[in-house]
């Protein structure tokens, strides 16, 4: 028998946002944040770019935040997460991932759910050329789980100026989330990001590295295919398998040596319960995860408040440090 999760009973929504769909769904269609962001670009050692998102209100703390698949500096939860910190005084820098920016990248490769290399170097950057006491990481979904994996990997050598780790709603294990948004219940939430990412997948066909024909591509239905037929061979996977097996974050969440925050909820649509770090928090003192029975996908939505229940835990994490 399958022990019980830890439940973190704070989160008691009213009844419509007990529904792990509607807390998804509510936020993206009714919630208004206005954020005016300047950009910034960056150039990367491969003869790429990234673009950065500043909304600065001249903060002595920064967070660098990492959007979720196919989102960007525009998704909801990236606008709502800036007003929010900037509220308590934190500078808010979005890193774009490559193609998110609103305008296409340069080489054949461009992200994926375990690409910390653009992160690093955002993390370099913000660093050398800003004059911040401390930068706090946060990432939502596929930002969470390259935020999570991100601390893993470089463990003891992460830089001095993060003092801080947040994740919410993280895919922690790519192989059951992939499986899980396959399902019957998620098929509009699939063919999203299949509509978003095929776009995308069609203007890569210039690229000579490209190996899967227009029909191939408009034939896709799941992550698997994409996964098997771009992702994974565009950055340096076997297959699809290979690359959920590589780059899920549970696996690096022992060696994170800094302070760390995890906010996922059991009803998350996207989810199975192999998604939720609960053993891995549980043996790393570094590492606080706050598992809710609500919440849904990067949810959490209050009923008139403009400030949603995980940017007040995040306030609070972040308070603590600055």
């Amino acid at each position: 028998m399958t022990e019980p999760m830890p439940v973190f009973s704070d989160y008691e929504p009213n009844f419509l946002f007990k529904s792990g769909h509607f807390s998804t769904i509510y936020p993206y269609l009714f919630r208004q944040v206005d954020i005016k962001y300047d950009r910034e670009r960056i150039k990367t050692q491969d003869g790429d770019f990234i673009d950065l998102d500043r909304s600065l209100v001249g903060g002595e703390y920064c967070v660098i935040l990492a959007h979720g698949l196919e989102g960007s500096s525009q998704s909801t939860y990236a606008l709502g997460s800036a007003k929010a910190y900037n509220a308590i005084g934190w500078d808010v820098i979005v890193t774009n991932s490559r193609g998110c920016s609103g305008e296409p990248n340069l080489l054949y490769r461009s992200y994926h759910s375990g690409f910390t290399e653009d992160l690093g170097l955002t993390i370099d950057h913000v660093a050398s050329h800003y004059n911040y006491k401390a930068i706090v990481l946060v990432g939502f979904s596929m930002g969470g789980n390259i935020v999570l994996k991100y601390g893993g990997e470089v463990g003891a050598n992460l830089h001095p100026n993060v003092a801080g780790l947040v994740a919410v709603s993280a895919p922690c294990d790519l192989h059951a989330a992939s499986n899980k948004i396959s399902t019957t219940g998620n098929i509009l939430y699939q063919k999203r990001f299949m509509n978003s990412l095929k776009k995308k997948l069609h203007q890569k066909r210039q690229f000579e590295e490209c190996t899967y024909s227009a029909e191939e591509l408009d034939r896709a239905t799941g992550f698997l295919e994409i996964d098997n037929m771009y992702t994974a061979p565009a950055h340096g996977f076997k297959d699809a398998l290979d690359y959920w097996k590589t780059c899920s974050s549970k696996q690096f969440i022992d060696n994170i040596r800094q302070k760390t925050l995890i906010i996922s909820a059991q009803n998350d649509p996207f989810y199975t319960e192999e998604c939720h770090p609960v053993k891995e928090a549980e043996a790393n003192e570094n590492v606080k995860l706050i598992l809710t029975k609500y919440g849904g996908h990067v949810g959490f939505p209050l009923f008139g408040e403009d400030i949603y229940w995980h940017e007040q835990q995040i306030q609070r994490f972040l308070q603590q440090i600055g």
